[in-house]
C-alpha cells in the first residue's frame, strides 16, 4: 500500500464504496460497516465502479475479485481486478481487495476476506497485505498512464510493459486483447496512431472509462 494512503481514524465521516456483484453480500458488508461509523455506496459492475470513482473520492474502496455482473461480462473472475487498478488511480483511499481468490492480488491493495472485522482492522488501525499474497498482477492503469504519455522513443518500451503484466497476459484471450495489444505495437512503431491504439487497449481492460486519462 501506498503509505501516503491513509485514513483520519475517529475523526471526521468515512465513506466507502463496496464493489461486488451480490447484493446480499454489499448489504451484509454495508450494515457492518455502518456499525464501525463508516457509511457506504454501492457497485456490482466494473463500469459502476470506475463511474462512481471518477466521481466521489472514497475514503475506502472494498472490491471483491469476481464480478459476475452484466451476466456476459468476460472473465469475470479478475474484473474484480481492474477495478482495483481503477480505484488506486482513482481514489487517495485505502483500496482493499476482498476476496478468497487469492492466486491474484495487487500490491497496491490490502488484502483480506470478505469479512467486516477485517476492513474495519483496517480502517481503524492494523492490517498490512498477509504474507501469503502469492502474485502481483500488476497494474494496467498505471501501463496506460505512461504509454498515454510516452515520448515517441518511450512507446516501444511503454508497449511492451503493456503487454507482459502478468493480468494482461491472464486476461488477452477473454478480452480479445491481442488484436488491440498488436496494434499498440505497430503504433509504437510509427505505423498506426499511437493514441487510438492506447485509447482501444483502454476500452478493452476497463469498460466504462472511456477515453480517460
Amino acid at each position: 500500500m501506498n503509505p501516503q494512503r491513509s485514513i483520519v481514524r475517529h475523526r471526521r465521516p468515512v465513506t466507502a464504496l463496496i464493489v461486488d456483484d451480490e447484493a446480499d453480500r454489499r448489504a451484509l458488508m454495508g450494515r457492518g460497516l455502518l456499525a464501525h461509523g463508516i457509511t457506504s455506496e454501492e457497485a456490482s459492475t466494473l463500469e459502476e465502479a470506475i463511474s462512481r470513482l471518477a466521481r466521489f473520492p472514497y475514503e475506502i474502496v472494498v472490491c471483491d475479485m469476481v464480478l459476475c455482473d452484466p451476466p456476459d461480462a468476460a472473465n469475470p473472475a479478475l474484473r474484480g481486478y481492474l477495478a482495483v487498478c481503477a480505484a488506486l488511480a482513482l481514489s487517495d483511499g485505502v483500496v482493499i481487495q476482498a476476496s478468497s481468490l487469492r492466486r491474484w492480488a495487487h500490491a497496491g491493495a490490502l488484502l483480506t476476506n470478505w469479512r467486516v472485522a477485517e476492513v474495519a482492522d483496517v480502517v481503524h488501525g492494523s492490517s498490512g497485505i498477509p504474507s501469503h499474497r502469492s502474485v502481483d498482477g500488476g497494474c494496467p492503469w498505471s501501463a496506460l498512464e505512461w504509454a498515454a504519455t510516452a515520448a515517441p522513443g518511450q512507446r516501444p518500451d511503454a508497449a511492451t510493459s503493456l503487454a507482459e503484466l502478468p493480468i494482461v497476459r491472464e486476461l488477452e484471450s477473454s478480452l480479445g486483447l491481442g488484436q488491440p495489444l498488436a496494434a499498440l505495437e505497430k503504433a509504437a512503431e510509427g505505423f498506426e496512431d499511437w493514441d487510438a491504439a492506447v485509447t482501444a487497449v483502454r476500452r478493452a481492460l476497463f469498460p466504462g472509462a472511456g477515453d480517460a486519462h
